[in-house]
């Protein structure tokens, strides 16, 4: 009777590998056991039984299979988008899955300690469980970056799980001049339209996010003084860090106010 039993379709216990029909033993007269490995969660499995001989089959109780803890091989970590702009949103997706890929649910609370999310602001997120075992958070971008990615090391895991990569710009439409200096490589400069002071200024966005690729606009608007253009007014471009800078010489001995603004 014990190989009958191993034969297939006889007996299936639902949530285990059909291709495992395990050693069958009769551990008293009529009595048979073997074992099976637990693998597909769910509430209700059933194993049942039907003998060649007979017209239907006989059904055992229910009984739960549950999912045990999330691996990191069959975990993931993905962002919504792969670009960004400073003060926008990231959205984050987390789905875990046990060594035999059941979606592992109940753990919002353990993901939000351990998970890190470069370059976003230091807020309080609270992380939603979608359906079982697949969560969703919102975070805020903040900081320039290129390369950057998710990162989630749950408790036990050796290594942590890595996202796709996603870069961070700075936000354009608050650009803003935050700092605005005169130089000169000659204390005395004289007004022979040859010597010449250099105005520079940082561009920033309401972030402190230096802006490349930004146009300020350089005004003289008091006194003779005129650019390398030789015009009261010069257009100039950002450079990576942020800054712009334009050189003006006068032939005329007076005080000249210049004024400066972006993207006007």
């Amino acid at each position: 009777m014990a190989s009958l039993l191993a034969g297939s379709g006889v007996v299936e216990v639902s949530g285990t590998d059909k291709n495992e029909t395990g050693n069958w033993s009769e551990e008293s007269d009529g009595v048979y056991t073997t074992t099976r490995t637990a693998k597909i969660a769910g509430d209700r499995h059933y194993a049942t039984l039907k003998l060649s001989t007979w017209s239907s089959a006989q059904q055992s109780d229910a009984y739960a299979i549950r999912e045990s803890g999330a691996v990191l091989a069959y975990s993931s970590i993905v962002t919504d988008k792969t670009t960004y702009t400073a003060g926008g949103a990231i959205k984050v997706t987390v789905t875990l899955k046990d060594s035999y890929e059941n979606l592992v649910g109940g753990q919002r609370d353990a993901i939000n300690l351990a998970i890190q999310l470069p370059n976003t602001k230091t807020e309080s997120i609270a992380w939603n469980e979608d359906q079982k075992g697949i969560y969703t958070a919102t975070y805020t971008a903040l900081l320039l970056g290129t390369g950057l990615k998710a990162q989630l090391q749950m408790s036990g895991w050796a290594n942590a799980l890595t996202s796709n990569d996603y870069s961070i710009s700075g936000d354009a439409a608050s650009a803003q001049i935050v700092a605005m200096q005169v130089t000169t490589g000659n204390p005395d400069v004289l007004a022979n339209g040859s010597d010449r002071h250099t105005v520079n200024v940082r561009v920033e966005d309401q972030f402190g996010n230096v802006l490349p690729e930004q146009t300020v606009t350089f005004t003289v608007t008091k006194g003779a003084a005129v650019f390398a253009n030789a015009g009261q007014s010069a257009d100039i471009r950002t450079d990576a860090h942020g800054m712009a800078e334009v050189d003006l010489s006068s032939t005329v001995a007076d005080a000249s106010t210049v004024e400066a603004k972006v993207n006007r």
